[in-house]
């Protein structure tokens, strides 16, 4: 009987002693397994990318004004989803670049390697600027929010300006000019757009 009683004792003592290094393995599971550091932790998922007059920016990743390198805007957007480059073209400023992130509709604009503007014309609240305003905001909320100069002479649609410090300004364009109107899409900064 002690045989047995020993045995038990014996094999409780193993499944104890395993239970801890199971739980011990779990709570060191982000140690790095050759060296036994902790691991650096991921950087936390990008919500939202911030439409600025002069840049983009993030909570997560602080901010990417014009004239940056193009690799840190490219980045900044890629925590969002891929990112395609879609060639060069002869501007009105010069030849330039342009990454596109197609998830939310946002092109970023570079000459010469620099971030010189950026376009959206989709976004699904991902892409707003600082005051709220994203594609598909209404006309009353974009009046009220970026107070705004509808461009009588743009021949490219409904097209308005909001100025912001520092001569910088974030235009756009909407459906229509009547109070029922959206926005349809958003600039900042160099463009391609033929007049």
């Amino acid at each position: 009987m002690r045989y047995f009683a020993g045995r038990a004792l014996a094999g409780i003592a193993v499944l104890l002693a395993l239970s801890a290094c199971s739980a011990e393995s779990s709570t060191s599971a982000v140690e790095n397994p050759q060296s036994g550091a902790p691991a650096q932790e991921k950087p936390a998922k990008m919500k939202q990318i911030m439409l600025l007059p002069d840049g983009i920016g993030s909570k997560e990743s602080g901010k990417i004004v014009f004239g940056t390198d193009k690799a840190a805007a490219v980045g900044l957007v890629a925590h969002l989803g891929p990112v395609e480059e879609r060639g060069g073209e002869e501007c009105g400023g010069g030849p330039m670049q342009f990454t596109q992130a197609a998830s939310i509709g946002l092109t970023l604009n570079f000459q010469q390697d620099k971030f010189v503007g950026w376009f959206i014309d989709s976004g699904g609240g991902v892409a707003v600027t600082e005051s709220g305003i994203t594609v598909g905001s209404s006309r009353a909320a974009l009046d009220t929010a970026l107070p705004n100069d509808i461009q009588a002479d743009s021949t490219l649609g409904v097209e308005f300006l909001a100025p912001a410090k520092d001569e910088t300004f974030i235009g756009g364009f909407l459906t229509s000019t009547g109070t029922e109107g959206k926005v349809e899409s958003l600039y900042a900064g160099m463009t391609c757009f033929f007049r």
